[in-house]
């Protein structure tokens, strides 16, 4: 064999090797009970939370007269701080209490979620502005 073909051979197998090794180490990461907590509290916080508040906005809204005197915007800022992941002050007063130690676990749960929060924070402000917002006819969600 030529020295070429025995170079991209030897780059083949390598890459096979890396591959594997790859989806081992993937695989060891998604089975990591701190990853399944990482992804069922941000699911938990940033996702099926809100949707709650969401459907109970709506579900009084549309379906009584209770929220009447309450302004549509005051309801998108309801649901947006629903969507909104916050331990500061939980980490602030574990720092202050002296527990630095559960302080700096809190925050490795915590940081995850304010990087998804961009995501998510933009996707229910849509659904808050489309609730709260009236369209061309001067209508709101509920009335259309």
């Amino acid at each position: 064999p030529s020295p070429r073909r025995s170079s991209l051979s030897r780059m083949r197998r390598a890459s096979a090797r890396f591959g594997s090794q790859v989806k081992r180490h993937s695989l060891i990461i998604a089975r990591s009970p701190t990853v399944r907590m990482h992804i069922w509290f941000d699911l938990t916080r940033l996702v099926i939370t809100p949707a709650i508040v969401c459907g109970i906005l709506i579900g009084i809204d549309c379906g009584t007269s209770v929220f009447d005197t309450i302004p549509h915007m005051a309801k998108l800022v309801v649901l947006l701080n629903s969507s909104l992941p916050s331990a500061l002050l939980v980490i602030l007063s574990l720092k202050s209490e002296g527990l630095s130690e559960s302080a700096s676990v809190v925050a490795k749960v915590y940081f995850p979620s304010y990087i998804l929060s961009i995501f998510t924070i933009a996707g229910w402000a849509s659904v808050g502005l489309i609730l709260s917002i009236p369209d061309d006819d001067g209508k709101y969600f509920c009335e259309r």
